[in-house]
């Protein structure tokens, strides 16, 4: 993880990604992007590591079956 974490907002997402907000949804509910954090009590946002692993792995041509295990990998990663 990188020593200093930054977030991002779902617009931001949906730009970097090139999906719309109900394709990032129906994406999380998949298990092909990982789900976003609270920084609030009424926000949430990604870490910016996440997306940008994301999108490595789709540039790569990851599979459906490669990104359910970088999303759980990243979801694994959150409470070490």
């Amino acid at each position: 993880m990188p020593h200093t974490l930054s977030f991002l907002r779902r617009p931001e997402v949906e730009r970097r990604i090139g999906r719309s907000r109900a394709s990032v949804y129906a994406d999380i509910a998949a298990g092909l992007l990982p789900r976003p954090v609270k920084i609030g009590q009424r926000a949430v946002a990604w870490p910016s590591h996440e997306i940008d692993a994301v999108i490595s792995a789709l540039t790569a041509g990851a599979t459906p079956e490669e990104m359910h295990a970088l999303v759980n990998q990243l979801h694994a990663a959150r409470v070490q």
